[in-house]
């Protein structure tokens, strides 16, 4: 299974700056809107377990999710639903 929305090189390296950033400040969870002033905006939810990172991204319209793992600087793709 492949992810409905695809993470460009760009959305991923602004990722792990946001997960630094988040770490750095002792935070646990993050969410942005990429591309907020198109009408089809993706939401991206991430949180912290003990030893990764979860992404979630969330396209409402098309009522989809992608589930991302990061995990010692590297990106995994788990799974995809309908929501």
């Amino acid at each position: 299974m492949k992810p409905y929305w695809d993470l460009d090189e760009l959305t991923i390296k602004r990722i792990f700056g946001i997960i630094e950033k988040c770490e750095e400040l002792e935070l646990e969870n993050a969410c942005f809107i990429y591309n907020p002033k198109l009408k089809n905006e993706v939401k991206f939810y991430m949180v912290k377990y003990d030893h990764h990172w979860n992404l979630t991204v969330i396209q409402n319209w098309e009522k989809k999710s992608d589930i991302y793992k990061f995990k010692d600087r590297s990106l995994t793709f788990e799974y995809s639903q309908h929501n």
